[in-house]
């Protein structure tokens, strides 16, 4: 009787596997993956706005002048994300229409995460790659906060997929859709720039000279980069950092703690921690790694898969 039972519970899930991995269970699956993601994204859109929504986008988007909100110092970041805000805010006429483009890039990091991890990783990874990412603890924070971060999270996909394809196929098409999505990337938070050091280092390494396509990806992207960090630290002097809370950084930022808690953050988000008695937004000391012993454990799973995917 248990091998009965055993030979029937075998041929359920074939027949449920062959199910999953037909065309239409593909799409049904991956559209499932988005309705559910859509509904976790949008469930708190027009909620109260709340910390540097209120303190500072909403002061850049409804508050005087706009576009010199944007050429102020205290600005603190590229505009790209601002001026979608502003036009997602006059449309709806309400301050959490701020969050509307992060809603939009967080659906579209589902989307273009499937693709990504099938050029990566390969086509069986897809499906599940959709799921992961319809449930990542850090797009949910995000998708419906009126900050930059969504549109960073996109971009950075985007930047791998494009910078993969590039190294599969160096082409004009692919030199222009890398030259685009970095410059875009790079408009929208200053921590782009540092991806753009990286894989530009990686490039080096793996290729051991600059083709005519790298070099034309490199120009396009210096053009337009280079205006913007000439007004940023020659015409403005860095008048920027006098704003980005020198004094709070002095106090709390550790760089081992930083480094530290970054995986973690970036892996499952800020409000995945368990910090009982310390603001999340903050540093905390080597012990708090001990309270949050299984994030870490997952963190460097998942880090030593991201690796080993990439080596090889």
């Amino acid at each position: 009787m248990i091998s009965q039972i055993k030979r029937n519970l075998d041929n359920a899930n074939s027949k449920l596997l062959t199910v999953i991995q037909s065309p239409m269970g593909t799409y049904i699956s991956f559209a499932t993956a988005l309705l559910i993601a859509l509904f976790l994204y949008t469930v708190h859109l027009t909620s109260d706005l709340y910390g540097d929504e209120r303190g500072h986008t909403y002061n850049v988007v409804a508050m005087g002048s706009f576009w010199s909100n944007i050429k102020d110092p205290s600005m603190c970041h590229p505009p790209l994300y601002f001026m979608l805000a502003k036009l997602s805010y006059e449309m709806t006429g309400k301050p959490w229409g701020m969050r509307i483009p992060s809603v939009i890039f967080t659906i579209g990091t589902v989307i273009l995460v499937s693709f990504a991890a099938q050029k990566v990783l390969g086509r069986r990874f897809s499906l599940l790659a959709t799921w992961l990412a319809a449930f990542s603890p850090f797009l949910i924070e995000f998708s419906a906060e009126g900050r930059a971060y969504a549109m960073l999270i996109f971009f950075s996909v985007a930047m791998l997929w494009s910078f993969v394809t590039f190294l599969q196929s160096e082409n004009i098409r692919n030199m222009l859709i890398l030259a685009g999505i970095s410059i875009c990337g790079a408009l929208t938070h200053y921590f782009f720039w540092f991806q753009l050091a990286f894989l530009g280092i990686y490039y080096l390494i793996v290729r051991k000279r600059m083709s005519r396509y790298a070099w034309g990806t490199l120009a396009i992207v210096a053009i337009v980069l280079l205006p913007f960090a000439y007004i940023l630290f020659m015409i403005q002097n860095a008048q920027f950092t006098e704003h980005l809370q020198v004094s709070w950084s002095k106090e709390y930022f550790s760089v081992p703690n930083f480094i530290a808690r970054l995986a973690v953050a970036l892996s499952y988000g800020y409000c995945t921690f368990n910090l009982p008695s310390l603001d999340p937004a903050r540093n905390f000391t080597f012990q708090m790694l001990r309270y949050n012993w299984i994030l870490v454990s997952l963190t460097i799973v998942t880090f030593a898969g991201f690796s080993y995917a990439w080596i090889s």
